[in-house]
Protein backbone atom coordinates (compact mmCIF):
# COMPACT_ATOMS: atom_id res chain seq x y z
CA UNK A 1 0.00 0.00 0.00
CA UNK A 2 1.27 3.34 -0.86
CA UNK A 3 0.08 6.62 1.65
CA UNK A 4 0.79 9.98 0.33
CA UNK A 5 0.03 12.30 2.95
CA UNK A 6 -0.57 16.03 2.49
CA UNK A 7 0.97 16.98 5.72
CA UNK A 8 3.22 18.28 6.34
CA UNK A 9 2.84 20.96 3.16
CA UNK A 10 0.78 23.94 2.04
CA UNK A 11 -1.51 25.29 2.69
CA UNK A 12 -0.51 25.58 6.47
CA UNK A 13 -3.68 24.58 8.09
CA UNK A 14 -4.83 22.33 10.93
CA UNK A 15 -7.20 21.02 13.22
CA UNK A 16 -7.97 23.86 16.26
CA UNK A 17 -6.64 20.55 18.57
CA UNK A 18 -3.75 20.40 17.17
CA UNK A 19 -2.24 24.14 17.57
CA UNK A 20 -3.62 23.99 21.39
CA UNK A 21 -0.92 21.25 22.26
CA UNK A 22 1.47 23.68 21.60
CA UNK A 23 1.09 26.98 23.37
CA UNK A 24 4.22 27.75 24.32
CA UNK A 25 5.31 28.34 20.43
CA UNK A 26 5.23 32.02 19.58
CA UNK A 27 5.53 31.91 15.93
CA UNK A 28 2.06 30.96 14.68
CA UNK A 29 3.12 29.39 11.30
CA UNK A 30 5.52 27.27 13.37
CA UNK A 31 2.88 26.13 15.56
CA UNK A 32 0.58 25.52 12.64
CA UNK A 33 3.85 23.56 11.45
CA UNK A 34 4.09 21.28 14.66
CA UNK A 35 0.46 20.44 14.84
CA UNK A 36 0.45 19.12 10.87
CA UNK A 37 3.05 16.94 12.07
CA UNK A 38 1.75 15.37 15.54
CA UNK A 39 -1.90 15.35 13.06
CA UNK A 40 0.41 13.25 10.92
CA UNK A 41 1.56 11.39 13.74
CA UNK A 42 -1.82 10.32 14.14
CA UNK A 43 -2.93 9.63 11.35
CA UNK A 44 -0.18 7.00 10.72
CA UNK A 45 -1.30 5.70 13.74
CA UNK A 46 -4.34 5.09 12.67
CA UNK A 47 -3.22 2.78 9.73
CA UNK A 48 -1.27 0.76 12.42
CA UNK A 49 -4.19 0.31 14.65
CA UNK A 50 -6.17 -0.86 11.74
CA UNK A 51 -3.24 -3.60 10.46
CA UNK A 52 -3.21 -4.50 13.79
CA UNK A 53 -6.65 -5.44 14.16
CA UNK A 54 -6.88 -6.78 11.14
CA UNK A 55 -3.81 -9.10 12.09
CA UNK A 56 -1.83 -8.41 9.21
CA UNK A 57 1.11 -5.91 11.26
CA UNK A 58 3.40 -8.82 11.73
CA UNK A 59 3.21 -9.14 8.27
CA UNK A 60 3.90 -6.08 7.46
CA UNK A 61 6.73 -3.52 6.17
CA UNK A 62 6.63 -0.10 7.05
CA UNK A 63 8.45 2.53 5.57
CA UNK A 64 8.03 6.05 6.00
CA UNK A 65 9.82 8.53 4.08
CA UNK A 66 10.08 12.13 2.99
CA UNK A 67 11.10 13.73 -0.31
CA UNK A 68 12.76 17.39 0.37
CA UNK A 69 13.97 19.58 3.28
CA UNK A 70 11.46 22.30 4.60
CA UNK A 71 10.98 24.97 3.02
CA UNK A 72 11.91 27.89 5.90
CA UNK A 73 11.70 31.39 3.22
CA UNK A 74 8.04 30.62 4.74
CA UNK A 75 8.89 33.07 7.83
CA UNK A 76 10.50 29.87 9.61
CA UNK A 77 7.84 27.56 9.39
CA UNK A 78 10.14 24.41 9.06
CA UNK A 79 13.84 24.51 9.78
CA UNK A 80 16.68 22.38 8.19
CA UNK A 81 19.42 23.10 11.28
CA UNK A 82 22.09 22.53 11.02
CA UNK A 83 21.97 22.29 7.52
CA UNK A 84 22.06 24.83 4.29
CA UNK A 85 19.39 25.58 1.95
CA UNK A 86 15.75 24.71 2.40
CA UNK A 87 13.63 23.17 -0.36
CA UNK A 88 14.07 23.63 -3.93
CA UNK A 89 18.23 23.65 -3.38
CA UNK A 90 20.36 21.28 -3.84
CA UNK A 91 22.30 22.20 -0.77
CA UNK A 92 21.70 19.11 1.92
CA UNK A 93 18.88 21.56 3.41
CA UNK A 94 16.92 21.02 0.65
CA UNK A 95 17.63 17.22 0.15
CA UNK A 96 18.82 15.45 2.69
CA UNK A 97 15.52 14.07 4.23
CA UNK A 98 15.05 11.30 7.27
CA UNK A 99 12.86 8.09 7.20
CA UNK A 100 12.56 4.64 9.21
CA UNK A 101 11.44 1.28 8.85
CA UNK A 102 9.77 -0.76 10.78
CA UNK A 103 9.39 -4.56 10.15
CA UNK A 104 9.94 -8.21 11.18
CA UNK A 105 11.61 -9.03 8.20
CA UNK A 106 14.98 -7.14 9.16
CA UNK A 107 17.76 -8.44 10.46
CA UNK A 108 19.11 -5.43 12.37
CA UNK A 109 16.85 -3.34 14.40
CA UNK A 110 17.30 -0.08 16.72
CA UNK A 111 19.90 1.35 14.64
CA UNK A 112 20.22 4.60 12.81
CA UNK A 113 21.90 3.72 9.11
CA UNK A 114 23.94 6.61 7.60
CA UNK A 115 24.60 4.24 4.05
CA UNK A 116 23.97 6.13 1.19
CA UNK A 117 20.29 6.26 -0.52
CA UNK A 118 18.54 7.75 -2.38
CA UNK A 119 14.94 7.90 -3.05
CA UNK A 120 15.25 5.95 -6.67
CA UNK A 121 16.03 3.60 -4.81
CA UNK A 122 12.93 2.46 -3.17
CA UNK A 123 11.42 0.93 -6.46
CA UNK A 124 14.05 -1.71 -6.75
CA UNK A 125 13.96 -2.63 -3.28
CA UNK A 126 10.90 -2.82 -2.90
CA UNK A 127 10.60 -5.13 -5.89
CA UNK A 128 13.26 -7.62 -4.77
CA UNK A 129 11.15 -7.98 -1.33
CA UNK A 130 8.53 -8.53 -2.54
CA UNK A 131 10.39 -10.96 -4.85
CA UNK A 132 10.69 -9.99 -8.03
CA UNK A 133 13.41 -9.08 -10.52
CA UNK A 134 14.03 -6.23 -12.23
CA UNK A 135 15.68 -6.74 -15.97
CA UNK A 136 15.73 -2.38 -17.38
CA UNK A 137 19.71 -2.01 -17.05
CA UNK A 138 19.07 1.80 -17.59
CA UNK A 139 17.35 1.97 -13.86
CA UNK A 140 18.65 4.55 -11.76
CA UNK A 141 17.82 3.19 -8.46
CA UNK A 142 19.85 0.08 -6.48
CA UNK A 143 18.67 -2.54 -4.65
CA UNK A 144 19.77 -1.19 -0.96
CA UNK A 145 17.84 -3.79 1.03
CA UNK A 146 20.84 -6.25 2.28
CA UNK A 147 22.73 -2.99 3.04
CA UNK A 148 19.43 -1.68 4.94
CA UNK A 149 18.43 -4.78 6.39
CA UNK A 150 21.91 -5.76 8.30
CA UNK A 151 23.64 -1.95 8.28
CA UNK A 152 26.33 -3.22 6.37
CA UNK A 153 27.91 -0.89 3.78
CA UNK A 154 25.67 1.02 1.13
CA UNK A 155 26.22 -0.36 -2.59
CA UNK A 156 25.65 3.49 -3.87
CA UNK A 157 28.50 4.90 -4.17
CA UNK A 158 27.27 8.12 -6.21
CA UNK A 159 24.24 10.16 -7.23
CA UNK A 160 22.79 12.76 -9.18
CA UNK A 161 21.00 15.06 -6.72
CA UNK A 162 19.29 17.22 -9.73
CA UNK A 163 19.36 18.71 -13.31
CA UNK A 164 17.82 21.74 -13.85
CA UNK A 165 18.74 23.12 -17.42
CA UNK A 166 16.27 26.44 -17.06
CA UNK A 167 17.64 26.92 -13.61
CA UNK A 168 21.39 26.36 -14.91
CA UNK A 169 21.88 23.99 -11.41
CA UNK A 170 23.19 20.78 -11.61
CA UNK A 171 24.47 19.03 -8.45
CA UNK A 172 26.24 15.27 -8.12
CA UNK A 173 28.24 13.43 -5.10
CA UNK A 174 30.67 10.38 -5.51
CA UNK A 175 31.62 9.02 -1.92
CA UNK A 176 31.94 11.89 0.44
CA UNK A 177 32.37 14.58 -2.25
CA UNK A 178 30.01 16.36 -3.52
CA UNK A 179 29.59 19.22 -6.25
CA UNK A 180 27.36 21.78 -7.00
CA UNK A 181 27.38 23.70 -10.01
CA UNK A 182 25.15 27.03 -10.62
CA UNK A 183 22.73 29.22 -8.55
CA UNK A 184 19.59 27.83 -7.06
CA UNK A 185 16.19 29.67 -6.41
CA UNK A 186 16.16 32.35 -3.31
CA UNK A 187 19.24 33.08 -1.04
CA UNK A 188 21.02 29.62 0.51
CA UNK A 189 20.81 29.98 4.21
CA UNK A 190 21.07 28.37 7.97
CA UNK A 191 18.12 29.23 9.96
CA UNK A 192 17.83 27.98 13.06
CA UNK A 193 14.28 27.05 14.50
CA UNK A 194 12.54 30.37 16.05
CA UNK A 195 12.34 28.61 19.21
CA UNK A 196 16.00 28.30 19.56
CA UNK A 197 17.03 31.41 17.60
CA UNK A 198 20.02 33.24 19.78
CA UNK A 199 20.86 29.89 21.47
CA UNK A 200 22.14 28.22 18.32
CA UNK A 201 23.17 31.42 16.63
CA UNK A 202 21.70 34.04 13.80
CA UNK A 203 20.81 33.12 10.39
CA UNK A 204 23.53 33.30 8.11
CA UNK A 205 23.67 33.31 4.52
CA UNK A 206 26.17 32.48 1.47
CA UNK A 207 25.87 34.99 -1.73
CA UNK A 208 25.46 32.85 -4.38
CA UNK A 209 26.10 33.23 -8.49
CA UNK A 210 24.97 31.75 -11.38
CA UNK A 211 28.35 30.63 -12.47
CA UNK A 212 29.50 29.15 -8.89
CA UNK A 213 30.75 25.76 -7.78
CA UNK A 214 30.51 24.60 -4.48
CA UNK A 215 33.00 21.11 -3.73
CA UNK A 216 31.82 19.69 -0.02
CA UNK A 217 32.99 16.76 1.64
CA UNK A 218 30.00 15.56 2.95
CA UNK A 219 30.95 13.09 6.10
CA UNK A 220 33.44 15.77 7.86
CA UNK A 221 30.93 19.17 6.46
CA UNK A 222 27.77 18.20 6.06
CA UNK A 223 26.64 21.80 6.71
CA UNK A 224 28.07 22.63 3.77
CA UNK A 225 30.43 25.68 5.58
CA UNK A 226 34.04 24.68 3.83
CA UNK A 227 33.99 24.67 -0.06
CA UNK A 228 36.60 23.26 -1.17
CA UNK A 229 36.39 23.42 -4.81
CA UNK A 230 39.66 26.28 -5.21
CA UNK A 231 41.52 23.92 -3.04
CA UNK A 232 41.06 20.20 -5.04
CA UNK A 233 40.35 21.13 -8.58
CA UNK A 234 41.37 17.60 -9.27
CA UNK A 235 38.22 16.31 -7.60
CA UNK A 236 36.11 19.18 -9.17
CA UNK A 237 36.76 17.72 -12.56
CA UNK A 238 36.13 14.50 -12.22
CA UNK A 239 33.13 15.25 -10.41
CA UNK A 240 31.92 17.76 -13.54
CA UNK A 241 33.03 15.26 -16.27
CA UNK A 242 31.07 12.29 -14.53
CA UNK A 243 28.21 15.25 -14.36
CA UNK A 244 28.15 15.93 -17.93
CA UNK A 245 28.46 12.33 -19.01
CA UNK A 246 24.42 11.80 -16.29
CA UNK A 247 23.41 15.34 -18.09
CA UNK A 248 23.80 13.93 -21.66
CA UNK A 249 21.32 11.39 -20.66
CA UNK A 250 18.84 12.78 -18.69
CA UNK A 251 15.37 13.20 -19.83
CA UNK A 252 13.51 16.33 -19.76
CA UNK A 253 11.00 16.94 -16.30
CA UNK A 254 7.38 17.28 -17.42
CA UNK A 255 6.26 20.37 -15.97
CA UNK A 256 2.62 22.40 -16.06
CA UNK A 257 2.91 25.42 -16.74
CA UNK A 258 0.11 26.47 -14.46
CA UNK A 259 -2.13 24.94 -11.78
CA UNK A 260 -5.10 22.92 -13.12
CA UNK A 261 -8.47 24.53 -10.53
CA UNK A 262 -10.37 20.81 -11.14
CA UNK A 263 -7.98 20.50 -8.08
CA UNK A 264 -9.70 22.69 -5.78
CA UNK A 265 -10.87 21.45 -2.65
CA UNK A 266 -14.59 22.71 -3.12
CA UNK A 267 -14.24 19.94 -5.91
CA UNK A 268 -13.50 16.84 -3.04
CA UNK A 269 -14.81 17.65 0.28
CA UNK A 270 -12.48 20.29 0.87
CA UNK A 271 -9.51 18.36 0.00
CA UNK A 272 -6.92 19.55 -2.17
CA UNK A 273 -6.04 17.26 -5.03
CA UNK A 274 -3.92 15.91 -7.55
CA UNK A 275 -2.59 19.11 -10.25
CA UNK A 276 -2.77 21.42 -7.19
CA UNK A 277 1.02 21.32 -7.07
Amino acid sequence: MYLAYQSVHAPMQVPRKYLDMYPLVQNEKRRSLLGMVTALDDGIAKVVGVLKENRLWENTLLIFSSDNGAPVIWKHQGSNWPLLGMKQQLFEGGTRAVGFIHGNILAKTGYTYNGLVNIVDWYPTLVNIAGGKITDPEIDGINVWPALSTGSPSPRKEMVYNIIPEWGVAAMRIGNFKLIKGKGPNEACWIPPPEAEGMLGNPSCISQKKDDVYLFHIKDDPSERNNLALKMPDIVKQLRKRLEEKSAKAVPAFQKSERTKKSLPENFGGVWSHGWC
